[in-house]
């Protein structure tokens, strides 16, 4: 059952958990569209920020070297003029007046075509003065200023004479025939911190770097890493393949730059360090430079991050939620289906598991036995005359003593045998596998032990029988199905037996079943089909000899199923509801035939009808006797009603209000079956009885058994104490005849006067009305 419920726990959760996986996805997608569009903004803020800074540094780089540009053209004519007039004192003012303003500078100089310094800012007259050509640096930027109008950046380079790190540029300066005289120099001191670069207000971790397109020297970069040199960065140049990406990816029109992502850029000038960057670029021609703005992607990752913290906590704190909230639904959904499961194969009376377990559980438990080649017991119980305690005590005390059973079987075998409810008042009990044929038996013998010792229910005290059919798997069957239907038909047989044992199924017992089911079938429709007929039986005065009235009983003669006993077809019209049916027609039926039968006899004629303990419990038993009464004429005197003891364990109030209604109709009440042990004298004072039936078991055996014979008389002497007719009946021989009128036991009934006849049969007796014991026996019709 297990594993069934596994399946239903699955295929109940399955719907929510389809519904939690659409909104955890839509949950999802609606977080992953916002973080990419936040990705989207992020990338544009970044974007338009590098862009706007290379445009800034693009711009400082303009103004700087248009500065010099000019500042080195007005200073190189003065100085030119000063070298002329040979004013070297005055040179060395000027050019100091022009150094000492513009805190940028590291120096200014001038110098012939051939590269020797003439004067230079910052340095003694007196000191002999350096060949730019000296410095393998300054060649090629030099040679460059000669041949081209124009200022032209050098190299950056350290210039020990200063102690600092410069960018040289440089100014030829031509007379009117553009024939070059001098090239002023001067230095940009990048260590200074002042210059219109250093000034920009960079980006955190911002990398700024003008490249020379010419030979891939960084001529300025902002900032260096503390764990770098000045050397690292200034004294080779970037790697090939960067510089390769620069020429391809840079567009040559000023004031244009453009953006990548992902760019594998260096920090260094070193080609084997290298982080993904976003870098922007631009060229500026008139310098033949690359400027490079560029920010680490990770600091671009750490800036969505931030962007969109408060959100990704939110979105992270309501899939959250939303998981626990799932979680929590499904652990109630799985509470709820237990609970469902539970109550689908429970009984909810009792807590025992119901016919839907047990038909799982059974087949689980045939399977193991296959495996192992073992034997499994399957016991039906059924609770004997249950409907008496629902009669007699209500059906919630009914209801509670089912409990106690289911309760106190579960306690006697659970867990090695399970105990389950088929309904009703019905039980299974199912064996452990075991190859113990007589421990099977053993179990059918403790359930018998277990019902020994009463029930306490309410402060009453009941004592309930049970009667069990047991089958055995694989003997009497191979599937769960048969094995119930043998313990069933088991039970039948031991119901009908002895009421209060066990029996094992047997292929006779079929028989049994098929019978009963045939009379009940054909019993449903016999009055219909005009299948049931009245016989009378006489009662005879002994005294007088003549007959005083007659027990009408049902007699039931089918085409197929022949003469149907009234001992085998009445308790079945008592269980399929029909009962009520057949005693109205008996009733009616007599009723009818008094007439005639009073007519021939002439003398007052009693007619005994029998009420069944069932009958009883309709309550319009009452309308149907007094609707017989006037319809057929019968006076009410003539008529007597026939019960039996067994109706005085049921609901005794019920009875004795019944009783006292019918007797109060002028109808005689009579005790049939008496002496069996159900009634006692309290219930006799208590109750309308006009006659007392003595049972034909004490009759049979009077002769020759003195016991039945002492208690046939003390009936007859109760009667005429309480001043109430006695009728012996099963008189069988004339010496019981005899002997019961020796005890003054004066109407008798049975085969010795005559066996219950026809209608037409009963008027042809009568006819022969006057009877004696010196009589020859009237031959049986």
């Amino acid at each position: 059952m297990v594993s069934k419920q596994n399946t239903y726990n699955k295929k109940l959760g399955r719907p929510i958990q389809i519904l939690f996986l659409c909104y955890l996805g839509f949950l999802c997608v609606l977080s992953g569209l916002f973080f990419y569009l936040m990705w989207r903004q992020t990338k544009a803020e970044v974007e338009t920020e590098l862009a706007y800074q290379n445009q800034l540094a693009l711009r400082s780089t303009d103004s700087i070297f248009n500065y010099f540009e000019s500042a080195l053209d007005v200073v190189g004519r003065r100085l030119a003029e000063l070298d002329q007039q040979n004013k070297i004192n005055e040179s060395y003012q000027l050019i100091q007046q022009i150094n000492a303003i513009n805190e940028g500078m590291a120096g200014f100089g001038l110098a012939r075509t051939d590269g020797q310094l003439l004067i230079v800012s910052n340095l003694n007259p007196d000191q002999p003065l350096p060949n730019l050509l000296d410095n393998p640096a300054n060649v090629e930027s030099f040679q460059t200023t000669l041949d081209r109008p124009g200022l032209h950046p050098g190299r950056t380079y350290y210039m020990e004479t200063l102690g600092t790190w410069v960018i040289p540029v440089r100014l030829a300066l031509r007379n009117p025939n553009e024939i070059t005289r001098y090239v002023m120099t001067a230095g940009l001191n990048i260590m200074g911190g002042n210059t219109a670069w250093q000034t920009v207000h960079w980006s955190e971790k911002t990398l700024f770097q003008v490249i020379r397109n010419q030979d891939g020297y960084i001529q300025f970069q902002n900032p260096i890493a503390p764990t770098l040199e000045y050397e690292d960065i200034y004294n080779q140049p970037i790697s090939a393949a960067q510089m390769e990406w620069l020429r391809t990816k840079t567009p040559t029109t000023h004031d244009t730059t453009v953006t990548y992502w992902n760019v594998p850029w260096s920090m260094t000038a070193e080609q084997n360090v290298s982080t993904p960057q976003v870098v922007n670029v631009t060229y500026l021609p008139a310098y033949d430079f690359y400027l490079v703005v560029s920010q680490p992607m990770s600091l671009v990752w750490q800036r969505w991050l931030t962007n969109v913290q408060i959100n990704l906590i939110v979105m992270t704190l309501l899939i959250g939620l939303s998981v626990l909230v799932y979680f929590y639904v499904r652990q109630l959904q799985s509470q709820a289906q237990t609970d469902w499961i539970y109550h689908a194969t429970h009984d909810l009376l009792t807590g025992l598991p119901n016919r839907l377990f047990l038909s799982d559980y059974l087949e689980q438990v045939i399977a193991q036995a296959q495996q192992q080649g073992s034997l499994v017991g399957i016991f039906f119980i059924d609770l004997d005359h249950f409907k008496r305690v629902n009669d007699s005590f209500g059906h919630n005390m009914g209801d509670k003593l089912l409990q106690d059973v289911g309760q106190r079987l579960r306690l006697t075998f659970e867990p090695q045998i399970m105990v389950a409810r088929q309904g009703g008042d019905e039980f299974i009990v199912v064996s452990a596998p075991t190859n113990d044929h007589e421990g099977i038996e053993d179990i059918a013998r403790q359930v018998i032990q277990q019902f020994r010792e009463p029930f306490l229910i309410q402060q009453e005290s009941i004592t309930i029988t049970p009667s069990i059919g047991v089958s055995i798997f694989p003997i009497d069957a191979q599937k769960s199905f048969d094995l119930l239907r043998h313990a069933d038909t088991a039970l039948y047989n031991s119901k009908d037996n002895q009421r209060g044992m066990y029996l094992f199924y047997n292929e006779g017992m079929n028989q049994v079943v098929q019978r009963r089911f045939q009379v009940e079938n054909a019993l449903r429709c016999a009055v219909e089909r005009k299948e049931l007929q009245v016989y009378y039986q006489p009662k005879i005065d002994i005294i007088q000899g003549q007959v005083v009235g007659c027990e009408a009983l049902v007699r039931w003669f089918h085409e197929e199923l022949g003469q149907v006993s009234p001992a085998e077809f009445i308790p079945i019209a008592e269980d399929i509801g029909v009962i009520d049916q057949i005693g109205a027609f008996v009733l009616q039926t007599a009723c009818d035939h008094w007439a005639t039968f009073q007519t021939m006899l002439g003398h007052e004629f009693r007619l005994s009808v029998n009420v069944s303990a069932k009958q009883l419990l309709n309550t319009n038993v009452v309308e149907l006797v007094q609707a017989a009464i006037a319809f057929y004429q019968i006076p009410p005197h003539a008529l007597v009603i026939e019960i039996t003891e067994s109706v005085f364990i049921h609901d005794f109030l019920h009875t004795r209000k019944l009783l006292q209604r019918l007797s109060s109709l002028g109808v005689s009440i009579s005790i049939d079956d008496f002496g069996t042990g159900y009634s006692s004298l309290s219930y006799l004072n208590r109750l309308p009885v006009s006659e007392l039936k003595i049972d034909r078991s004490f009759i049979r055996d009077i002769l020759v058994d003195e016991n039945d014979a002492k208690l046939a008389q003390s009936i007859i002497n109760l009667g005429l104490t309480m001043g109430v007719e006695v009728i012996a009946e099963g008189v069988e021989t004339a010496a019981q005849a005899e002997l019961l009128q020796a005890y003054h036991c004066r109407y008798i009934q049975g085969y010795y006067i005559s066996c219950p006849l026809s209608f037409k049969a009963f008027q042809e007796f009568l006819r022969q009305h006057s009877y004696s014991l010196d009589y020859d026996r009237i031959p049986l019709t």
